[in-house]
């Protein structure tokens, strides 16, 4: 071919290519143009539904359909009435359809007025209107550092999920997610019941590695730092000593609820160069229970959080030997850890050696601490061991 009709050729291609182009993306322009004008389209058939639904609601008035909610004077608010439709308040929730149903009493007889106690009216209205509208404007939600969240505490209480979630929303919108805020936004979804938002902070928390690496902490009590760790897994603990310093942080101040939500995630990630072993996540029990020592009662929420059964024998039995000397655990935590260890034991007697029921227990990151022939070793030794004893139970003179 010769060059002029090479050139010619080429120039043909690319004439052809922006040809194709144009045609693209006038065919994806239309296509936009399209889709927002459907856009529009249903906003205002939105908009009109809204206006309608608006009309009915306000003109309740005095009809049969009249509920009005009695809100008693405080040092916050003074007395007020607010007369709503009967039908729309219903389907708010289970909650406010028993109100409107049974009102104060359980008699069933629709009554004409219901009081609500300790219910700021302000709250009531802002409410009413995101009912309506499916609009939270984010001048009624509060920092998220607030003390109190009034919305919020009344959305709870009254079980509005929806009014829950645009909340959490709105907050997430102005707060994007660090270690902080995330502590502060899953304890406050704890408090409020907000699902959703508890899994998306929790998650967070879990697979942000330096917030647990961070978090194990110096041992300042009468255990020294070597000590903590050889007292409660033997000479087994390795790595657990995260280039031996151990910061007191964020962690062990979280609430015993919300650290155990972190502990449950099977995302979590202890350390971001390899995989951890599940004995880790008893370590931070662990640190968790000592540092808050007042909370005895509530270390067994973060233990149930532990999957023994990913121990390996030999961890088990480290754990189980050394157990009494963590006084920190105290008596309902350390009767907690023996029994799991218990059934753990059962467990990988009774499966045989199971690698696939022990990859169904694995988390995402997790790492096993002994290879499948070792267990399996580990496991014959141990079978062995109870046949020996009960059959010299069983021999024996004095044996029942």
């Amino acid at each position: 071919m010769r060059p002029t009709q090479a050139a010619a050729t080429l120039q043909n291609a690319a004439s052809d290519a922006r040809l194709a182009i144009r045609q693209g993306l006038s065919k994806q322009k239309t296509t936009v143009r399209h889709a927002v004008k459907t856009i529009d389209l249903m906003k205002k058939q939105l908009d009109r539904l809204q206006r309608l639904l608006t009309v009915v609601v306000n003109d309740a008035g005095e009809g049969t359909d009249a509920v009005s909610f009695v809100f008693t004077a405080s040092d916050k608010a003074a007395a007020d009435t607010i007369t709503c439709s009967r039908t729309f308040v219903r389907h708010w929730s289970p909650a406010f359809a028993a109100l409107v149903r049974h009102g104060n009493g359980m008699d069933g007889a629709s009554p004409n007025e219901v009081r609500l106690v300790d219910v700021d009216p302000s709250i009531f209205r802002i409410a009413s209107d995101f009912m309506l509208s499916g609009k939270l404007p984010g001048d009624f939600v509060r920092p998220l550092d607030s003390e109190h969240h009034p919305l919020l505490e009344f959305a709870d209480r009254f079980d509005l999920r929806d009014l829950v979630d645009d909340y959490f929303a709105v907050m997430a919108e102005r707060n994007p997610l660090t270690v902080n805020v995330a502590k502060q936004m899953l304890e406050l979804a704890l408090r409020s019941n907000a699902n959703a938002a508890r899994d998306e902070a929790a998650g967070f928390l879990a697979s942000h590695w330096k917030f647990l690496h961070d978090s194990i902490l110096n041992v300042d009590a009468d255990v020294g730092e070597d000590d903590f760790l050889d007292e409660l897994f033997g000479e087994t603990h390795g790595d657990l000593k995260y280039n031996s310093k151990m910061t007191k942080k964020e962690f062990c101040t979280l609430s015993s609820e919300a650290a155990a939500v972190v502990l449950c995630q099977h995302d979590l990630e202890v350390r971001p160069d390899s995989g951890f072993e599940e004995v880790e996540v008893l370590c931070l029990a662990s640190c968790w229970a000592q540092h808050n020592p007042t909370h005895p009662e509530e270390v067994v929420r973060l233990l149930a959080s532990v999957r023994f059964e990913l121990f390996s024998f030999s961890e088990l039995a480290d754990v189980q030997g050394s157990l009494s000397s963590c006084k920190w655990f105290g008596t309902e935590a350390q009767a907690y850890i023996r029994a799991a260890i218990a059934k753990a034991l059962r467990s990988k007697l009774s499966t045989g050696g199971n690698e696939g029921t022990r990859q169904s227990l694995k988390r995402k990151r997790t790492a096993f601490s002994s290879c499948p022939s070792e267990e399996d070793k580990a496991r014959k030794m141990m079978r062995m061991a109870l046949e020996v004893c009960g059959s010299q139970q069983e021999g024996s003179p004095n044996a029942p």
